[in-house]
């Protein structure tokens, strides 16, 4: 993982997924930008969340860990995304492997700073938004037949 330190791609970035929208940029929350290159872990099942990441350029795996020692591929996720919101609602840790397909680009915001700042209510909607599409898609897939 590298960190870019560019202030203009940032705000950039933050105002094409309309972040500026639901986060208050006045009171300078602490983004970063990190880039993966292709086939870098983003985050490891089973440690800490540290960020929320929201995905805008390049395409992530994500995979589950099985009793055989092998990885179960759950899908792949594109721009824009959110990463870490189930782990961050539930208060657990990281329960996927996230992993860079190709380069990515994501922005981070620190966990602490999410959860002890009063983000306006469209964040937190985008966020139970996501929660809930996330379960969906995981609840849809347990129906399945195997």
């Amino acid at each position: 993982m590298k960190n870019i330190q560019d202030e203009k791609l940032l705000q950039t970035t933050l105002q094409k997924y309309k972040l500026d929208k639901i986060v208050d940029l006045e009171k300078k929350p602490p983004f970063s930008l990190q880039y993966y290159d292709a086939n870098e872990v983003i985050l490891h099942e089973g440690t800490e969340l540290e960020s929320l990441l929201f995905l805008v350029d390049g395409k992530v795996k994500v995979t589950s860990s099985v009793a055989t020692g092998k990885s179960l591929l759950l899908r792949f996720v594109q721009p824009f995304s959110i990463i870490g919101d189930i782990e961050l609602i539930r208060n657990v840790s990281v329960q996927s492997q996230i992993k860079a397909v190709e380069k990515s680009l994501l922005i981070g915001l620190p966990r602490d700073y999410v959860r002890k700042t009063r983000i306006r209510s469209p964040f937190s909607e985008c966020v139970r938004f996501s929660y809930t599409w996330d379960f969906k898609i995981l609840t849809t897939s347990l129906l399945l037949p195997s």
